[in-house]
């Protein structure tokens, strides 16, 4: 488990930089965030079900109405860093106009979310998706 840690937080910190160096990145602008509520850090597996059900509103029983697809993934917290990484496995987070069936990263560092996106997608490679954003507290 620690090895896959390692390897996840090299990819994404050499995909960053990546971005940095292409000129994607912006000035960042700094939110105080208080301390969290949550623990210090943390490592958690996680469901995701999606559905395109309009009228199945959450919460739902153990699953949605069908049609939904469900996927699997990761979260990797470090309040003491102010970062976290989240690892969609089978399929990005469904609130893209083009859809969500490539694999993507969302990994929050230095105030910023970056999006870091695997398989057929017109999404770039790597980009910010929002700034100022910080890991939830």
């Amino acid at each position: 488990m620690g090895q896959r840690v390692i390897i996840l937080a090299l990819i994404a910190v050499v995909s960053v930089l990546a971005c940095i160096r292409e000129g994607q990145a912006a000035s960042i602008r700094i939110a105080s965030v208080d301390a969290p509520h949550l623990p210090q850090y943390f490592i958690m597996n996680w469901k995701m079900f999606a559905t395109s059900n309009s009228t199945a509103v959450p919460p739902w029983g153990p699953v949605p109405p069908v049609p939904y697809k469900q996927g699997t993934g990761s979260t990797y917290y470090d309040w003491t860093q102010e970062r976290m990484l989240e690892v969609y496995d089978d399929f990005c987070v469904p609130i893209f106009e083009q859809g969500s069936s490539w694999r993507c990263h969302f990994l929050n560092v230095n105030h910023a979310s970056y999006l870091l996106t695997w398989g057929t997608t017109t999404q770039p490679t790597c980009c910010i998706f929002a700034q100022p954003l910080s890991p939830p507290a």
